[in-house]
């Protein structure tokens, strides 16, 4: 059985928001342990993940919006469920 601590280890941490690059909604960036950004849209399923010091890394570190105190608690939940609306459809909305 795994501590506490090092269940929180696990837990990528909030950085920023950005703007999907497939559908235009706002997606919240996570730092993993090693450094490198994930970032996955509800609404499209599109999914971007880099390494640190990549071309990729640092072109999202420049489109990032800091997160404000509210947005890390929305964040959490928003990786819960996708929008009811959104399910069963592509970035064409199809």
């Amino acid at each position: 059985m795994k501590t506490k601590e090092a269940i929180m280890a696990n837990i990528n941490k909030a950085v920023g928001r950005m703007v999907c690059m497939v559908c235009g909604e706002t997606i919240v960036v996570r730092e993993n342990q090693s450094g490198g950004l994930n970032c996955g849209c509800l609404l499209c399923d599109a999914i971007v993940r880099t390494k640190i010091g990549t071309m990729a890394h640092n072109k999202i570190l420049k489109k990032i919006a800091p997160l404000k105190k509210d947005d890390e608690n929305q964040a959490v939940e928003s990786t819960k469920t996708a929008p009811a609306e959104a399910k069963g459809k592509n970035f064409l909305g199809i």
